[in-house]
């Protein structure tokens, strides 16, 4: 529940504080800058969207490559590696260790995980971004 309430308040920060000033700022230099800026994030927009679409619908018409989003590197397509900065930059602030992760506090010394670092598992499978989907053998004992 903690990781989506920062996601929710990183959302609107970006979307109420940084990006309306960064367009005012543009609009301020030059309206042509503006612009420019603008149709270069709505085409990026639209190939994200149109490649999504076809990751889902047509992965046939797609190259082996654009399947996944595995060919970009770690940090365009995960929030994990900023989620791992913010979380060792908060963990120096005391009052933060708390709130971070109040249950592994041993000897004065706070270890801090964030649910953004575990690795999903799905029926047997696992994700990693390095190497793909690796197969788990899951055993039971009677």
């Amino acid at each position: 529940k903690q990781w989506y309430q920062r996601r929710v308040r990183g959302y609107l920060l970006v979307v109420f504080l940084v990006a309306p000033l960064s367009l005012l700022g543009l609009s301020l230099v030059h309206s042509g800058l503006l612009l420019g800026v603008v149709a270069l994030f709505v085409l990026l927009l639209l190939a994200i969207v149109s490649l999504n679409f076809l990751q889902s619908h047509a992965p046939h018409w797609l190259p082996s490559i654009l399947k996944n989003w595995y060919f970009l590197p770690e940090w365009m397509r995960s929030l994990e590696p900023m989620d791992r900065v913010i979380t060792a930059v908060l963990g120096r602030i005391p009052s933060c260790r708390k709130i971070l992760n109040p249950s592994s506090t041993q000897n004065g010394i706070t270890s801090i995980t964030s649910p953004a670092t575990q690795q999903p598992q799905m029926n047997g499978l696992e994700i990693v971004p390095e190497k793909g989907l690796v197969i788990i053998e899951k055993t039971t004992t009677i």
